[in-house]
């Protein structure tokens, strides 16, 4: 009891000289507000109109909160009084709430340790109380719930913007980009999942779409989209409906005037909302949630598809022959005399190809035949139905096997839960329509209009960092391949196959996940032959062959994502899943750089002889893959060193540590099937390079 009459009668003794010090001004003030037109005075406590916190408020209070904290302990303690205190500490100059206000009249209690504007600044709103600047003044008055307040809000990380790839003559082209922000649900942007490439010379640019940020905040807010809401508009001015009118409509507005606004600037990443102070806590809560960095993440992705096509042929083609024939067509014929005075006819003939078979021309029995010579009469054996210079015979014996390894290493980075695409195919080109129009007499005019089928490997990958550094890899994967022709109306179409592969995976970040069975094969038997006579035993082969070939597909996908740690130096220059990423590799080891010894003796054999035999696994593959460099060869050779120095210091291990003699002897050997490994690839190396 005694200190709380010592703090009130301070209290009185510190509010009684601050009316001293200042009651020149006050008076001065109040005669000034006295003599302000009514229209004004309405128009500062008009509670309808709508309050913008400016860009002078935000920096005025700024400089004030970054004032001397100190300490602030009250218990039941007047809240006009206390209001009155801490304005005097801020140093601002104020008009508070008045004496007889049931707001001001509240006890209140606590401790906090602040700036003394910060602390009234939470105290007002803490109690449902507003400060109001105006002209260097602060006002403290009772907040009003229904009061329209302007607030502008910066997007840090994540606009939530949407981005597509449009064509310059307009419209929407068949592919997309990934979006430069966030998205909700299953991810923004597409990737480039769309169809062929466009080779028609349409330019492409970049078109942005509405931020997903402002139809989210007019949920929060009772307001339509922004289409619906433009829709309404419409509907009103067609209806000769006034614009206010038709905003009524929506149970959930203050009023047809008094209605929350969001406006979005694209080029700041600034959000402006007008809304009530309760509508302002949803929006912070909501952009608090929505507004995070978004984590980078690296998709490398290995293909290696192999492809072995044999091939098998036997006997006698005579497809050149009686498959594909000609025509001699006879053009003049004339009989003259030789020396010896005997008659000779001429004939002269154009040869025309036809679709199969052969034909001739009797035109020369238009002429007299002569009994005595009737093959010369008739043009034999020039015009015969098949003469010896149209024989076209292939033997065939022959077998053939090709095997061709693809391999590459396509790397790319994109935010989480945005969408990346992988393409490697090659544009069909197809006829997609075709018009024909009449200019009268003048004739018909055609327009034919192409499009292009991509026909190959796309692999569209959609990634999400999930807790833990997980990753959750929605994969798909389609492979196409034409396998043959259809016409239809008189144009010839492809025929394509595909294989897609589609499922959700999640990893750990930087392991590998492997994608297999994609697999084809085709076969095919073919003969050809001459009938009847390739039926004859022992004789068939000299009419007739046999064709067999086979082909074998198989493609395999090792995607590995890993999430980019910028104190980690980025995404590295080298592909890491040249050897799949495994849990618990085993690290690099060890080494005393002055001795050149293994640190950690015989114990750290495991780890060294497993990592030894992982790097010399890698550099294999590379080789294998044909990618051979000389930093190729120097890691190669700098790997065998270090594998024949720690084959050395193992001799000595088991002389300094007879115990552990079997375990040593056991890494030993396998130290050693690595260094043959070591030799062959250096074998394998100098075959591909130089031979």
């Amino acid at each position: 009891m005694l200190f709380d009459l010592f703090y009130d009668v301070c209290y009185t003794f510190h509010n009684m000289r601050y009316f001293l010090a200042n009651c020149q001004l006050i008076l001065l003030l109040s005669f000034a507000l006295a003599l302000l037109p009514v229209r004004q005075s309405s128009a500062q406590f008009n509670q309808s109109n709508m309050h913008l916190l400016s860009p002078e408020y935000e920096a005025e209070a700024s400089r004030l909160r970054n004032a001397d904290q100190q300490q602030y302990d009250f218990s039941k303690a007047m809240l006009s009084d206390v209001l009155r205190f801490l304005a005097t500490d801020a140093g601002i100059s104020f008009f508070s709430l008045p004496d007889d206000s049931a707001d001001g009249s509240r006890l209140i209690t606590f401790s906090i340790k602040s700036s003394p504007f910060q602390v009234l600044e939470t105290l007002c709103k803490a109690n449902g109380l507003a400060i109001i600047p105006d002209n260097g003044i602060w006002y403290i008055r009772p907040a009003d719930d229904r009061e329209l307040i302007g607030k502008s809000y910066e997007i840090r990380h994540n606009s939530l913007e949407r981005v597509d790839r449009v064509n310059s003559g307009g419209g929407l082209s068949s592919s997309s980009a990934a979006s430069s922000g966030g998205g909700t649900g299953g991810g923004g942007g597409g990737g480039g999942a769309g169809g062929g490439l466009d080779l028609q010379g349409t330019s492409q640019t970049f078109a942005v779409r509405r931020s997903e940020v402002i139809n989210d905040i007019r949920a929060l807010l009772g307001l339509p989209p922004e289409e619906m809401e433009a829709g309404q508009s419409a509907v009103a001015g067609a209806l000769g409906q006034d614009e206010n009118a038709a905003r009524a409509m929506n149970s959930n507005e203050l009023s047809s005037v008094r209605k929350p606004k969001v406006i979005w600037k694209s080029d700041s990443n600034t959000l402006y909302i007008v809304a009530t102070r309760l509508q302002h806590m949803w929006v912070e809560g909501y952009l608090a949630a929505a507004d995070k960095p978004q984590s980078l993440i690296a998709i490398e992705v290995k293909f290696i598809e192999t492809s072995r096509d044999p091939k098998r042929e036997f006997g006698i083609d005579w497809t050149g022959t009686l498959e594909s024939g000609n025509f001699r067509q006879v053009d003049k014929t004339e009989v003259t005399t030789d020396a010896s005075g005997q008659p000779q006819l001429n004939i002269e003939y154009n040869s025309v190809s036809t679709t199969g078979g052969f034909r001739t021309d009797l035109a020369p029995l238009l002429s007299g035949v002569n009994l005595n010579n009737v093959g010369g009469t008739l043009g034999w054996p020039a015009l015969s139905i098949l003469s010896a210079q149209d024989v076209n015979v292939k033997l065939r014996a022959i077998m053939r096997d090709e095997e061709t390894n693809t391999t590459s290493y396509p790397r790319m980075v994109t935010l989480s839960n945005r969408e990346v695409a992988i393409r490697s195919v090659v544009n069909q080109p197809v006829l997609d329509a075709s018009s024909t129009a009449s200019a009268g007499a003048v004739g018909a005019t055609t327009t034919t209009q192409v499009a292009y089928l991509p026909i190959g490997t796309v692999l569209n990958i959609l990634p999400k960092r999930m807790q833990s550094d997980k990753v959750l890899l929605n994969m798909a994967v389609t492979v196409s391949s034409i396998i043959g022709t259809e016409v239809i109306s008189g144009n010839p179409y492809p025929i394509a196959s595909s294989r897609v592969y589609s499922a959700p995976v999640e990893i750990d970040s930087g392991y590998t996940v492997a994608v297999g069975g994609m697999d084809e094969a085709r076969e095919r038997e073919g003969e050809a032959g001459v009938p009847f006579l390739s039926k004859i035993p022992g004789l068939k082969w000299l009419f007739k062959y046999k064709s067999r070939s086979k082909n074998h597909k198989n493609l395999m996908l090792f995607i590995t994502p890993t999430i980019i740690d910028a104190r980690n130096g980025g995404l590295p220059a080298d592909p890491q899943s040249v050897v799949p990423q495994r849990p618990n590799l085993p690290g690099k080891p060890k080494v005393d750089y002055a001795s050149g010894m293994l640190m950690g003796g015989s114990s750290a054999l495991p780890n060294t002889a497993a990592y030894l035999s992982r790097e010399g696994e890698k550099l294999g593959n590379t080789i294998q893959e044909g990618r051979i460099t000389d930093e190729v060869g120097q890691k190669l050779k700098e790997l065998k060193i270090a594998v024949e120095q720690v084959l050395e210091q193992c001799e000595s291990m088991k002389l300094s540590e007879p115990g552990s003699y079997a375990m040593i002897d056991q890494h030993q050997l396998m130290l050693k099937n690595t260094l043959e490994r070591l030799v062959y690839f250096q074998r394998m190396m100098f075959t591909k390079k130089y031979l």
